[in-house]
Formats: structure tokens, C-alpha cells, sequence
């Protein structure tokens, strides 16, 4: 089993701010806009609770709505967000350089996504509207998806993706298959929240468990276990460089590189078993 931390959601290069820890601990992350000329779905259509939709949320934090009003809704984790078809399985897309990224790591079903963003806490003001506390970002793990089914779009015939559209009809709405991203254009499914599934997906509300970001530092500054350290056999892709890790008082301190979306780890049934305890000990919303 491999992890895979995966950057998403709203920051300083993409969006432009964080994305909200809501007074009730929920992590929401906020979707990117969709890049130009592309097909997504407007912020909206969005809820994130009955008669609240990510738009009127974004303008009460003075987060920038796009022009088009349209996002790139990618992991889509939560079935409560948008109306379903009833086979509807969580979804996550990759294209590009990413998605070669992973693809050369050889990430499959039963590896498991631990996707994290920017997040600031947030309050309720005087008037009831929603506003970011006096708080420094944090990177911090919002949900997760762990692989049920892998489908490479981009490498397949026009009947063999006429044959997976009809498979996945319920998906066809995900920006991965409304928009055309060539040969490297890929997505990964998880097989559902039903009790019998062991390939599940979700999100979670906040827990110390779940910062990745050292306390006080900027938040490209990680602290997690020690186990995670190239000493113990690790490997981080993206972070051969063992300067950017340093480990003090049973921790792994590691400065993360600003470049790449995702970065696969393969290491010890320690760092396994770290992820399946998050997953299982973090409340999932």
C-alpha cells in the first residue's frame, strides 16, 4: 500500500486565499476555479448545509469568485453536495505532468489519497456572517479516498472510452470527463461508503491529528512521525533531497517543495498503519 498526500483546494497560488475551518470543525475545502475555457460546475450549485451554497459562503470570507462563477470540483468526496445520480461512487481526476507523476509510481487500487489544503479558522461575526479568524494558514488533511478502480481516459480507443462512459454514467458531470486533457488524463474511484466496502472516501472535521503543518512555522514545514524519515527506509517523491528532513524528539520534520500536486510514499507497515488510524480515529463528516 502506498500514500499518496495530494494538494487541493484553495491557496495563494490557485484561488487566492485558504479555504475555511468552519466554527463546527468541519473542513471545507474549496474547490478551484475552473482554468479557461473549461467546463465545471458553478460554486452555487454547491451546498455545504441546507439552503447554503459555497458562493454565499466564499463572498462572507472575501474569497474571489471567478468570473465564469465556475469550479473545478476534483476530489469530489462528499455525496451531499450536489444532487446524485444513486450509483454515484466518490471521485478523484488527475491530468498532465501529474498524472505521468503518479502513473511512473505505479499508484493503484487499495493505495489510499490523503488530500490536504490551506485551511484558516473561522467565526461567526456580530451580524451571524461567517469571517477568517486572526489565524495563520496550516496545510491540514480534509479527506481521503482510497482506490477501488484506476481509469487512464487518456489512454484509451474512442470505443474503449465510449465503453467506460456508459460504465461510469453517473461520473460523466466530473471534470475529467468534461474536458478533454489529452493522453495523460486520468481518474480514480473509490468503491462507495456502503458498509461492505473496504475501498471508502470521505471527509473529515478538524483534529490536531490531522495538521500536517508544524505549530508556528509557515505551513510548508511539516512535523510528522519519525518513521517517515528516509533513515527508516522511506522515500517521499519529490523529496529526495534528505536536507529537508530532520529528525528531533521522535518526529520527522521535513520542508516541503512548492512544486508538484502529489507526493507518493512508500515506506514501512508503520506509516500504513499511521494512515488507516487517521482514517479510522478522524470523524469523518
Amino acid at each position: 500500500m502506498k500514500i499518496i498526500f495530494s494538494r487541493k483546494g484553495f491557496d495563494s497560488s490557485y484561488g487566492g486565499g485558504a479555504s475555511p475551518i468552519l466554527p463546527d470543525g468541519r473542513l471545507l475545502s474549496i474547490p478551484i476555479p475552473a482554468g479557461d475555457g473549461e467546463k465545471g460546475i458553478p460554486y452555487k450549485q454547491l451546498e455545504y448545509e441546507k439552503d447554503r451554497n459555497y458562493e454565499q459562503l466564499m463572498l462572507e470570507l472575501g474569497l474571489k469568485i471567478p468570473d465564469t462563477g465556475l469550479c473545478h470540483l476534483d476530489p469530489d468526496l462528499d455525496k451531499g453536495t450536489l444532487k446524485r445520480n444513486e450509483d454515484w461512487r466518490p471521485i478523484f481526476g488527475q491530468h498532465g505532468a501529474a498524472n505521468k507523476h503518479l502513473f511512473n509510481r505505479l499508484v493503484e487500487p487499495g493505495d489510499i489519497f490523503l488530500f490536504f489544503g490551506s485551511f484558516k479558522r473561522t467565526c461567526f461575526d456580530y451580524q451571524g456572517k461567517l469571517r477568517f479568524e486572526k489565524d495563520y494558514e496550516r496545510h491540514i488533511i480534509f479527506g481521503y479516498l482510497k482506490i477501488a478502480d484506476v481509469f487512464q481516459l487518456g489512454g484509451m480507443s474512442p470505443e474503449e472510452l465510449k465503453g467506460c462512459e456508459q460504465k461510469l454514467n453517473w461520473a460523466l458531470e466530473h471534470p475529467h470527463f468534461q474536458n478533454n486533457y489529452g493522453k495523460e488524463n486520468a481518474v480514480f474511484i473509490s468503491g462507495g461508503n456502503n458498509e461492505q466496502s473496504q475501498y471508502k472516501a470521505g471527509t473529515f472535521k478538524y483534529d490536531d491529528s490531522l495538521v500536517l503543518t508544524r505549530t508556528g512555522f509557515p505551513k510548508s514545514q511539516w512535523e510528522l512521525p519519525d518513521f517517515f524519515h528516509p533513515s527508516f527506509g522511506t522515500e517521499i517523491s519529490r523529496h529526495a533531497n534528505e536536507k529537508k528532513f530532520r529528525l528531533t524528539n521522535g518526529h520527522c520534520q521535513i520542508q516541503t517543495v512548492g512544486i508538484g500536486q502529489d507526493f507518493v510514499v512508500k515506506g514501512s507497515e508503520e506509516i500504513e498503519n499511521w494512515a488507516l488510524e487517521l482514517i479510522e480515529n478522524a470523524e469523518v463528516t
